[in-house]
């Protein structure tokens, strides 16, 4: 089941407004569920209740909520003991929030974990 939030104007980078909801998407499946928050307003391309397929694009990453820079916030919840599987693919990932980052590696698929910034490759 696919729940969606959105209608929220991205946050200008010098005045956040914290309490304002983010623009969000929530895919339950068997194992748990894949949230993606901070969306951009608008970009919203599935609809509640729709069906999702792997690879399909869903929206774009935007600055809504309380958030100070654009970025999208993923969260992946299992249930059951089971494992959620994520994976992106065509980005570039590294150490810093900069995309210039010294560190940075284009990857055609990559696995999240916590502390790396990732950003979208130019196709």
């Amino acid at each position: 089941m696919l729940t969606v939030r959105d209608g929220t104007v991205d946050s200008s980078l010098d005045a956040v407004d914290w309490s304002a909801p983010d623009n969000a998407i929530s895919i339950q499946h068997a194992g748990g569920s894949v949230s993606l928050h901070h969306l951009l307003e608008g970009s919203l391309i599935v609809q509640p209740g729709q069906a999702v397929n792997a690879g399909q694009p869903l929206a774009k990453v935007g600055n809504s909520g309380a958030s100070n820079a654009p970025h999208l916030h993923l969260v992946a919840h299992t249930q059951l003991g089971q494992v959620t599987p994520i994976a992106l693919d065509a980005v570039t990932v590294g150490l810093n929030a900069d995309p210039s980052d010294p560190w940075a590696q284009d990857l055609p698929r990559w696995e999240p974990r916590d502390g790396f910034f990732v950003h979208r490759t130019e196709p």
